[in-house]
């Protein structure tokens, strides 16, 4: 055991008993997303540097609140680079195109579309939209690696909208 542990732990219970409940309303005040988990972080990071800390419980609160204060700004950094999120609502989605996915199963004649296609394309369709499988299951089920069928699923659809699109301007 160090010198300092035994000190350093009575230290550590003593500034947590006396700052935490302040750098939680600091957090809470700032905006941070769960401000009880990262004052429990700070604290932490606080622990670390009582190792080598030798001064009284006052001088550790600069040092608390500067860590708090680091945190915020980091988390402040991280969030402006982030997208926004937003719900999915069907009732609001203006699109006017439909994903080619609904387009060939939509299609009364979506079976003569897919005899167009080469076996390995008509059995990517089928298993993605038919049997509404992911790529990696697609993959597993033709042995195949999921760039292979990504590949295939782009030319099948691909070839499919060209013979949609033959097929309406000669109706």
């Amino acid at each position: 055991m160090q010198p300092n542990q035994g000190n350093r732990a009575s230290l550590f219970n003593d500034a947590y008993t006396h700052y935490s409940p302040a750098i939680t309303g600091y957090l809470e005040t700032k905006g941070v997303q769960d401000p009880e988990a990262a004052a429990q972080d700070i604290f932490l990071d606080l622990y670390e540097q009582l190792a080598d800390y030798e001064g009284t419980l006052e001088g550790i609160r600069p040092i608390v609140f500067g860590l708090a204060y680091a945190r915020v700004t980091a988390q402040h950094r991280h969030l402006r680079g982030l997208p926004v999120a937003l719900e999915y609502s069907a009732d609001t989605d203006e699109r006017v195109s439909a994903a080619a996915e609904d387009a060939v199963v939509g299609l009364d004649s979506a079976s003569h579309l897919l005899e167009g296609l080469v076996a390995e394309q008509r059995e990517v369709m089928t298993l993605r939209v038919v049997g509404d499988l992911s790529i990696e299951q697609t993959a597993l089920i033709m042995k195949k690696t999921p760039g292979a069928v990504k590949q295939l699923q782009r030319r099948a659809l691909a070839a499919l909208r060209a013979t949609a699109l033959k097929d309406v301007q000669y109706a």
